[in-house]
């Protein structure tokens, strides 16, 4: 796998060097692509929500289906895990790292079980 990374990033003779930040970006969406999971940044203060691509991908949904707010996601959240995942969210507010598994249904009926991890990005 480490292979397939590195080959993504091989530049044809006389190319110029991407961007740093383009090529990191893009070497991170491959990643999770390849690991089949996702990331999600939740946005304090303003309840906004941000999605990776791939975070789309496992939801299947699109992003123009889906309003950025910190509440529409628990829509996807199997109802017997929206309270564990609310307070997970909480403790993570507070400065307590969380880890948590949570089962997912995705926009097409799917049901999956995912791993998280509530961070304080403070912390």
């Amino acid at each position: 796998m480490l292979e397939h990374l590195l080959n993504r990033i091989k530049l044809k003779e006389g190319a110029a060097l991407p961007e740093k930040d383009d090529w990191l970006i893009e070497n991170r969406r491959h990643a999770q692509e390849m690991m089949k999971t996702g990331t999600w940044t939740y946005v304090v203060g303003s309840d906004t929500v941000y999605f990776s691509d791939e975070y789309y991908r496992i939801l299947e949904t699109i992003p123009e289906q889906h309003q950025k707010k910190a509440d529409s996601y628990f829509q996807f959240v199997c109802p017997d895990d929206r309270e564990k995942l609310i307070t997970s969210r909480e403790a993570a507010l507070k400065g307590s790292d969380q880890e948590l598994e949570y089962r997912l249904i995705t926009a097409k009926g799917q049901s999956q079980i995912r791993p998280g991890k509530n961070q304080n990005p403070a912390g």
